[in-house]
């Protein structure tokens, strides 16, 4: 079985918003509104030297999704290759599933009035085509790997080891890699 995660190498991310903007345009969400987000960390220290890098934030496919366990209709489950869907035919559009999730990574669609969240583009896509946000980005900073193949698909040297808020319990399976020493110091 496949446990597909989108991986984000933070060395490479220039902030473009590439990723942003052609996920709103491939899905029709509204102007301002991406499945996948982009944060800036920093700038910290002091000049000369300031240090800064972006962070792509998307839904982490969370091996224990917080966001399914508060639906109180169970439209929310994790599906084939591992990854977490919203079923809209379930999907009351309550938000409890917007409460649930750690990472700010569900929104509640307001002409559909249901949950819509990243599935890496399974739906829109064909099998084996990069999902809209990887394909756009210039940088080659997004990729999606496959868990159980890759083992990791980074080592561990080059990767920092810490999950996105690890105290939520939710086990994201989202991965990102940051080889500069500065910011890994803080991992």
């Amino acid at each position: 079985m496949s446990r597909l995660a989108l991986r984000a190498d933070l060395d490479r991310c220039t902030g473009c918003r590439a990723c942003v903007v052609a996920c709103a345009d491939a899905h029709g969400l509204p102007i301002g509104e991406s499945f996948i987000r982009l944060l800036q960390v920093g700038p910290e220290g002091q000049f000369p030297d300031l240090a800064m890098y972006f962070l792509p934030l998307a839904c982490q496919q969370c091996e224990l999704p917080g966001c399914a366990d508060v639906c109180p209709q169970g439209a929310i489950s994790r599906v084939e290759a591992g990854l977490v869907e919203v079923d809209s035919a379930l999907c009351t559009g309550c938000g409890d599933c917007v409460e649930g999730c750690p990472y700010g990574a569900i929104a509640l669609d307001p002409v559909m009035d249901v949950a819509r969240k990243c599935e890496l583009c399974r739906q829109t896509v064909p099998a084996g085509v990069s999902p809209v946000c990887v394909a756009a980005c210039p940088a080659r900073a997004l990729s999606v790997i496959d868990l159980d193949e890759s083992g990791e698909a980074v080592s561990q040297d080059a990767q920092c080891g810490v999950r996105l808020k690890a105290a939520a319990g939710t086990e994201p399976v989202g991965r990102f890699v940051l080889t500069r020493q500065a910011w890994r110091d803080r991992c």
